[in-house]
């Protein structure tokens, strides 16, 4: 049942990333942290944490980082240790929270995983207090499945349009303003599906890494660079490109790669 992330899809801290996927990543949590000052907070699919480290960072009151994954939150609880950031297993499609609680919801990259992807939106509603409001995002499938209806990511159970998330959150929130992120080319998506894809394989090679972080060294190909979490400035802003700020969808800018979506209870 495809209903999480995989580990292929996990950031891990002493994992080697593409520099481009590693910008995508803490641009979105930069730009959800400034939701978050005095509020408690509800990251759904946090993975390893370090994004709910970040916004605990960045004056929330108090998170609580939930993701499926045992594994990932083991490793939250190990590498991100801070009052007032929890970690707790489980599933995003049952959430195990009275009603009306949190202030804000993140739920960053994981409605495309999930089976209930429908339903996700009513029930992240359903925990938020009176004037909450959530943060979603996920992959444009006009740039992540150009030409495709089903996502070809094997990962991913449902990708939207933008006119699609759109219309599936605004059943169940108002105000919704949504914004891309990580705005690139066809061939932008390519070879970065390629590098992902290869990670394994590449790695499996002697002395590889080194190989392609020379090549990539030069400016031209700096985003195909890898890169480990853990070699990442803490404070995320330091470490992040132009390209990667948001931009209201309105604007003359090339197909997001990331839509995110800021909606406030109906």
């Amino acid at each position: 049942m495809k209903n999480i992330r995989t580990t292929e899809e996990r950031i891990m801290p002493h994992d080697s990333w593409s520099f481009q996927l590693l910008q995508a990543s803490i641009s979105r949590y930069i730009f959800s942290s400034q939701f978050v000052e005095g509020r408690l907070v509800l990251d759904i699919g946090c993975g390893i944490g370090y994004g709910a480290s970040y916004l605990k960072r960045r004056g929330a009151y108090e998170v609580v980082a939930c993701d499926y994954s045992e594994e990932a939150i083991i490793s939250g609880r190990a590498h991100y240790k801070q009052e007032g950031l929890h970690f707790m297993r489980l599933d995003a499609q049952q959430l195990p929270f009275r009603t009306a609680c949190f202030d804000v919801v993140i739920a960053l990259e994981i409605i495309e995983h999930l089976n209930g992807w429908q339903a996700f939106p009513a029930e992240c509603k359903r925990v938020l207090n009176e004037s909450g409001i959530l943060i979603c995002s996920t992959p444009n499938r006009e740039v992540s499945s150009f030409g495709h209806q089903e996502p070809l990511s094997s990962y991913h159970v449902k990708e939207f349009s933008v006119n699609e998330f759109r219309q599936l959150l605004s059943k169940h929130f108002e105000q919704i303003t949504l914004y891309g992120i990580d705005p690139q080319s066809k061939r932008d998506e390519k070879i970065q599906r390629l590098v992902v894809n290869a990670k394994s394989r590449i790695f499996s090679t002697p002395k590889a890494e080194k190989i392609i972080n020379f090549v990539t060294k030069f400016p031209l190909f700096r985003k195909y660079h890898l890169m480990k979490l853990d070699e990442m400035d803490e404070d995320f802003e330091k470490a992040l490109d132009k390209r990667y700020a948001p931009y209201l969808l309105q604007d003359d800018t090339l197909p997001p790669g990331t839509m995110i979506a800021v909606g406030k209870k109906l």
